[in-house]
């Protein structure tokens, strides 16, 4: 009788949110491909950076803050992935009511300095909107979307529960037979791809809604597995200053990451005064 019920939760809620679930899917499916997308069709993909010495990371980064709107700092500066390439700045509003406090990237020639702003209306970028809010405003669109994240996972765990085989079962049920035909080839191809998917679909869903409700799943994961939030506590160093000391600039900062044997690729944080630097390489 539960399994049953359970069974019909699982259809209905399958048939109800089907449209918005195949769009999350595809724009997502998207989005993993969105630098690789940005390289061949997006507004910079034609440039070939002008030949020469690069200009300080700092002055790139200057050159990117200066066409960006009022009160928009950079954030993240992404340098160039090879001789040619262009580097990326990302900028975002200082404060969050700011009007229009959407992220914005620009790309910088880092030796002549020309900046391309990457277009607010661009393609890929209604594809993110699409699939972080749905196209809706910024709150109310993120909380949307991580409830369908909630339903999708709800989604898995009634199919886990649907797909679960009876003892004697358990040699097929992860493939379907080759004698199923009509409806029963689609049952069964649909329950084989289901399990085999599962923990990516669950972690998918999961990740979604954390996204969606960042401080909600992580005091509900921190009562049942307590562990140290590497993301929160990175987000949490501040930078005291010193009295009668000037603060590095970008350009420093990557003097001193070079000097530890590495190359960085990316900093972070890189106009806010009371945030450390954070690279990768």
């Amino acid at each position: 009788m539960i399994r049953c019920i359970i069974g019909q939760i699982h259809l209905w809620s399958g048939l109800a949110l089907c449209a918005p679930f195949v769009i999350l899917g595809l724009t997502g499916s998207v989005l993993v491909f969105e630098d690789e997308l940005n390289e061949v069709f997006g507004p910079g993909a034609s440039h070939i950076a002008a030949g020469g010495a690069a200009r300080p990371t700092s002055e790139i980064v200057a050159a990117a803050r200066a066409v960006a709107p009022a009160g928009f700092v950079p954030v993240t500066y992404v340098a160039p992935l090879a001789a040619g390439r262009l580097a990326s700045v990302r900028l975002s509003p200082a404060r969050r009511d700011t009007p229009g406090a959407d992220a914005m990237r620009v790309s910088v020639d880092p030796v002549s300095l020309d900046t391309i702003p990457d277009p607010q209306s661009g393609f890929l970028r209604q594809v993110f909107f699409l699939h972080s809010t749905l196209l809706l405003k910024n709150r109310e669109g993120r909380q949307l979307v991580g409830w369908l994240g909630v339903a999708m996972l709800v989604m898995g765990v009634s199919g886990l529960v649907n797909w679960w085989p009876r003892s004697r079962e358990w040699r097929t049920a992860f493939t379907a037979s080759r004698r199923a035909r009509g409806l029963q080839l689609y049952r069964e191809l649909h329950r084989a791809a289901g399990i085999w998917g599962l923990l990516v679909f669950v972690t998918v869903s999961f990740a979604g809604i954390y996204l969606a409700f960042p401080e909600s799943v992580r005091n509900v994961v921190d009562r049942v597995l307590p562990a140290r939030d590497l993301r929160a506590s990175a987000a949490a160093i501040r930078v005291e200053p010193i009295a009668g000391a000037e603060p590095i600039d970008i350009d420093e900062a990557i003097a001193l990451a070079r000097s530890s044997g590495t190359e960085p690729r990316l900093f972070t944080d890189a106009a806010r005064s009371a945030l450390p630097y954070r690279t990768s390489a």
